[in-house]
């Protein structure tokens, strides 16, 4: 990323004007990413094929045996629980990249991840009025629970709203886990009738008029690769900035090289454009983007 990215993107944060979207890598090490919890599922299940990396196409399988996707859900959740509490404990590390997200006080933070570690992350901070979290209601088993007025809402620094878009531990209905969630998910999506239930219009503003920086995720991922699907009626309608914060590939299957040649051929196949692409692990970013921040507080 050069100056001139850097020096807007730091503007951006330090006016509020920016939505983090979080991936799996920023919790590395404490909890798996996708790749790693496919081939402890896998292992587990003893799936017969050669991509085991792949969550979507393991949980497909295991959901398959049982005739019904929620028992690997919650086998999913209940694998993370005690990573995610140990996960939590380490909050009060200053260098922990939630923590690190939480101390910029946006108003808005999106996740594809299950856990609660930045809803916590953000309810430890003494200037926080209160925390809201909701999820996305893409299927007919979410559309009855609790939930909060979202629509009526307007996140601020204050009162600031973390979103699962692929559902959270607390209701494992609402995890988008397997192959066929995924398939349902983007039909959902693509359907102006039934969008607002996936994608709530206060969350579609933000989405069109705010600068985006995703972080810890893969290019290499479905995961991603269906989050940008998703969005790409929404990014391609106002050029904002936005930043992704990729995990570095696998060596062994994208040399160093190689990397300019990768991204520009999946932008293609995602169907998004104008992403600046940082290859850099989430935690190691975080901090960069701390120091500048403070190095940019002490000059002004």
């Amino acid at each position: 990323m050069d100056e001139a990215q850097w020096d807007s993107l730091l503007s951006n944060v330090l006016e509020g004007d920016c939505v983090p979207f979080l991936g799996a890598g920023i919790a590395k090490p404490c909890l798996p990413t996708g790749a790693e919890l496919a081939r402890e599922l896998a292992s587990e299940a003893g799936y017969p094929f050669d991509d085991k990396s792949n969550l979507a196409r393991v949980a497909q399988y295991i959901a398959s045996g049982h005739r019904d996707p929620l028992p690997v859900k919650r086998q999913v959740i209940k694998s993370l629980g005690e990573r995610e509490r140990l996960a939590i404990d380490r909050l009060g590390d200053p260098d922990e990249p939630h923590s690190i997200l939480a101390a910029l006080r946006l108003s808005v933070y999106v996740t594809t991840n299950y856990d609660a570690l930045m809803y916590e992350a953000l309810r430890r901070r003494p200037d926080t009025t209160a925390v809201h979290r909701e999820l996305s209601r893409w299927n007919p088993l979410i559309t009855a629970a609790p939930t909060i007025d979202i629509e009526a809402m307007s996140p601020t620094r204050a009162t600031p709203l973390v979103f699962h878009m692929h559902g959270h531990s607390g209701m494992p209905a609402s995890l988008v886990l397997t192959e066929d969630d995924y398939v349902n998910y983007l039909v959902k999506v693509s359907d102006k009738q039934h969008m607002a239930e996936v994608l709530p219009g206060v969350i579609q503003e933000q989405l069109v008029w705010k600068p985006l920086l995703f972080i810890g995720y893969s290019l290499e991922d479905w995961n991603f690769r269906v989050l940008m699907r998703a969005l790409a009626r929404q990014l391609d309608t106002m050029q904002r900035l936005r930043i992704s914060v990729q995990l570095p590939p696998d060596p062994d299957i994208v040399p160093t090289d190689q990397h300019d040649r990768f991204e520009r051929a999946l932008s293609d196949y995602l169907g998004v454009r104008d992403v600046v692409v940082v290859w850099q692990q989430a935690a190691d970013f975080m901090k960069e983007l701390r120091a500048r921040l403070r190095e940019r507080g002490s000059s002004g």
